[in-house]
Order: structure tokens, then sequence, then C-alpha cells
């Protein structure tokens, strides 16, 4: 792929801890030659960084939000309340 290629997929997960849950997804995104923008951003620690991201995935030029998040899981509804884009929420297992 080119460096000119836009994301297709933005992937947010609510914690940096989530990493080892998504990597396998990510990796295979890529393999599939799907751009994936990847961000962290809480839904209850950090609500400005959700909106920033949100932004930051429109403007990239993303066509789909994947929110990776575990416990209560309102990032995918705090990514939905800001864009038109459509959301999918990712639930992760949690200890």
């Amino acid at each position: 792929m080119s460096k000119e290629t836009k994301p297709l997929v933005a992937l947010v997960m609510g914690s940096a801890s989530d990493w080892p849950l998504v990597e396998e997804a990510v990796r295979t995104l890529r393999e599939l030659e799907v751009d994936v923008l990847v961000e962290v951003a809480s839904a209850h620690r950090t609500p400005e960084r959700v909106r920033a991201v949100v932004r930051k995935a429109e403007e990239a030029g993303a066509e789909v939000i994947v929110a990776a998040a575990g416990y209560a899981a309102h990032l995918a509804g705090a990514l939905a309340a800001e864009t038109a884009l459509p959301v999918v929420a990712l639930p992760l297992a949690t200890s």
C-alpha cells in the first residue's frame, strides 16, 4: 500500500492494556491490506480525547470506527455520539 492510502478503519481501545486483545485483529486487517488507525481513548477518563480521536479518524478518511473496550463498554456510545460514521462495538473480556 502506498503512504497516500487513507485508513479505512479506526480502531479505538479504551486502554493501552487492551492491545494484546486487539493486536491480532489489527494484524489481520493489515494483512488484508486494510489500513488501520489505532488510538487509545477512555470514555470515562478522557472524554475530550474521544472527541479528538473521532475528528482525527474523520480527517484521515476512516469509513468505520471499531470501539474495543471492556467493563461498562461506554466507549462505543461515546464515539457514536461524536460522529455520523458507523461505530462497531467490540466487547473485550475483562478479568
